[in-house]
């Protein structure tokens, strides 16, 4: 059974019990061991970090992909959309800052591919069954 919240995961690694993981959009950034993984490579503010984040996470979700790791590919998404809401937000501006929204985009784009993969949807989908 999965968990009901993911705050309460530390020490259960989900590559070893992916069973465990509840794939919803709550608590995904404390999913080990991939937040670790993910996580040294995602940045948010200048563009050009942003670019290389963005690449560098979706580079990350296409190995858990050719793993068949579905926990690995959706907290890659969850980060991915993460960093399209924080890079759209930007560092408290009250203005729009056309910076922001390009970075905001490269997340989204990114974001996009994932969620419209026919292999993450039917791995969702099957991790879904199991899991309910």
């Amino acid at each position: 059974m999965p968990l009901s919240d993911h705050s309460d995961s530390s020490g259960v690694n989900f590559r070893e019990r992916p069973d465990l993981y509840r794939a919803d959009d709550r608590g995904g950034l404390r999913i080990e061991p991939y937040r670790s993984e993910i996580r040294p490579h995602w940045r948010v503010g200048p563009l050009r970090a942003a670019r290389a984040s963005a690449d560098a996470i979706y580079a990350l979700y296409l190995t858990y992909r050719n793993r068949g790791e579905f926990v690995g590919m959706d907290v890659a998404r969850k980060f991915l959309r993460l960093g399209c809401a924080r890079a759209a937000r930007g560092k408290g501006s009250a203005e729009a800052d056309p910076t922001c929204a390009e970075a905001a985009a490269l997340f989204r784009e990114k974001w996009l591919l994932i969620r419209a993969d026919p292999h993450y949807r039917r791995l969702r989908a099957e991790h879904h069954q199991r899991t309910v």
